[in-house]
């Protein structure tokens, strides 16, 4: 037997009412994050651009960059230093047995 037409009307009825109570909460939750979400991003600009006066010691990542690039110039130049040396160590000794050898030449005569 059909449902009358006030019956089902009623319900439906009820099930908007529920829609838009559950519509109003997400609205206000929506608007309660938005509010939160603004708030912390001010205090997060206020962080960052004081940040500088806070911590004189920090380096930005520029600076960190840079003093790197810095460091491994000077590791490169510290190792063709050392490379320089040891050839150089080399031909002394070089130097050194062929002059040994020389002089043994003339003990001999």
């Amino acid at each position: 037997m059909p449902r009358p037409v006030n019956d089902e009307l009623e319900e439906l009825c009820g099930q908007l009412s529920d829609k838009k109570r559950k519509s109003e909460k997400i609205t206000h939750k929506r608007s309660e994050l938005e509010s939160e979400l603004k708030n912390l991003s001010q205090a997060i600009f206020k962080e960052v651009h004081n940040f500088p006066e806070r911590f004189p010691w920090f380096c930005s990542a520029a600076d960190l960059v840079h003093g790197y690039n810095q460091a491994s110039k000077m590791m490169k130049v510290e190792h063709i230093k050392h490379a320089e040396a040891k050839d150089e160590l080399k031909n002394v000794h070089t130097e050194k047995k062929a002059l040994k050898s020389v002089l043994r030449l003339i003990e001999e005569d």
